[in-house]
């Protein structure tokens, strides 16, 4: 699976058995690809503070994909007014989390 987690607000921190923590906030979007298999884990890390967050699952271009982790971050003020490309499997200008999915008929 690819999964691209989305912060609204709050803080949600990241770990996995490849060895990436990871904190991100609002701004942030941190993207795994399960590939042939990651354990991980995702939380608030506040005891104070709540965290939202929109997550995302797409079905992988192919199976037997290398598992892997990236956290990225977009300009927040380009969100005022308009849509704004967060994710691709093709190079697009903004667009700042790479997904191995074949289908970007979304971001046309």
């Amino acid at each position: 699976m690819e999964i691209l987690s989305i912060v609204l607000n709050g803080e949600l921190r990241h770990e996995d058995s490849l060895g990436n923590v990871m904190t991100t906030s609002f701004g942030s979007i941190q993207r795994m690809s399960a590939g042939t298999g990651v354990v991980h884990l995702e939380h608030n890390p506040s005891k104070t503070d709540d965290v939202t967050f929109l997550q995302l699952w797409f079905e992988p271009e192919r199976r037997g994909l290398t598992p892997s982790y990236e956290a990225t971050s977009y300009e927040v003020n380009a969100l005022s007014g308009r849509l704004l490309p967060i994710a691709s499997s093709k190079a697009m200008e903004n667009t700042v989390a790479k997904l191995h999915q074949g289908y970007d008929g979304l971001f046309k």
